[in-house]
């Protein structure tokens, strides 16, 4: 079982260097691994934008940039390697610190989430963070969205008359 684990890290290790051979330090030992820092929006920015150009609407590469400008200003943009449950913790505070809805800090979240689902499939990290376990998708609890009442057809009469 503990080679299984193994093969599967040199596995992971050799598809990473395949992926990001700009990041990793070519020595007479062979390849190390990154010892730069990589940031989330450098990942994104050389990894994931070139595709994503092609695939997504602008409003959803706006909608990236936005999430990373966020998470540049609260975080101070860590190293992508190095990114825990209290980064998370502090970048939720930073959030709703600065006026944010439940509903706007999980909605940012969701878009960075997605870029570090796309470090995990590329190997530049072993798994996504997040708070706990049962906050897989979400940063903050958000209130249930109110539910619209429905008018009678007496009431739209009255609104069409005026």
């Amino acid at each position: 079982m503990f080679a299984r684990s193994q093969q599967r890290s040199a596995d992971t290790e050799r598809s990473s260097i395949l992926k990001f051979p700009t990041l990793y330090n070519a020595t007479n030992d062979g390849l190390q691994s990154p010892t730069e820092k990589i940031t989330l929006r450098q990942y994104y920015n050389q990894e994931l934008l070139p595709t994503f150009r092609e695939e997504q609407s602008p409003r959803s590469l706006t909608e990236d940039r936005c999430a990373l400008n966020h998470w540049e200003r609260i975080t101070g943009d860590p190293d992508i390697r190095a990114v825990n449950t209290e980064t998370l913790i502090g970048f939720r505070d930073g959030l709703t610190a600065a006026g944010r809805s439940p509903h706007t800090v999980n909605k940012i979240w969701r878009e960075l989430k997605s870029i570090f689902e796309c470090a995990v499939e590329d190997g530049l990290i072993d798994k996504a963070p997040k708070i706990s376990r049962r906050m897989k998708s979400t940063l903050v609890k958000a209130p249930k969205k109110r539910q619209r009442e429905m008018i009678t057809a007496l009431e739209a009469e009255r609104l069409w008359k005026v």
